[in-house]
């Protein structure tokens, strides 16, 4: 989220799909089970400490280059394992990671990387079908975002 440059309100789909994952993974057991009780839920806590801090942390651009390259590589890795090991369950979550990369490339301003990042990983799995109509829709979903 940091590396696309836009605060959680104005993120696209995918990457605020990303975003509310992790906060339910930061905030803990209780805020996932329901226990996000609105204005004072630990999510909306949370998310409020992040929309106050994040601004003001400022990375050089060779550390954003190093951030943006770890994160590509891990959510390659990631993609990999969830498809080449067919976890079906988690071809959704395998096409929002990848999706979400591609958004923050696109904000960036790299269209050409983030088209490549796709396609990439279309033709790495040109037989799973039900990953294809994940990502399929996920890209639909970056589509009408980022217009």
């Amino acid at each position: 989220m940091h590396l696309s440059g836009r605060l959680p309100d104005s993120l696209p789909p995918n990457l605020t799909q990303l975003w509310q994952w992790g906060l339910q993974d930061s905030a803990g057991f209780g805020a996932w089970r329901g226990g996000d009780t609105g204005e004072t839920g630990p999510l909306t806590r949370l998310q409020r400490a992040y929309v106050e801090c994040l601004p003001t942390v400022s990375l050089s651009s060779d550390k954003q280059e190093e951030m943006l390259a770890w994160c590509l590589d891990v959510t390659k890795r990631r993609v990999n394992d969830i498809v080449s090991n067919q976890h079906r369950g988690s071809y959704d979550r395998a096409a929002v990671l990848l999706a979400a990369c591609a958004e923050t490339l696109r904000l960036q301003g790299n269209d050409r990387k983030a088209h490549a990042l796709l396609d990439d990983t279309r033709q790495r799995f040109p037989r799973h079908r039900a990953f294809h109509t994940e990502l399929k829709t996920a890209v639909q979903r970056m589509e009408r975002g980022l217009r």
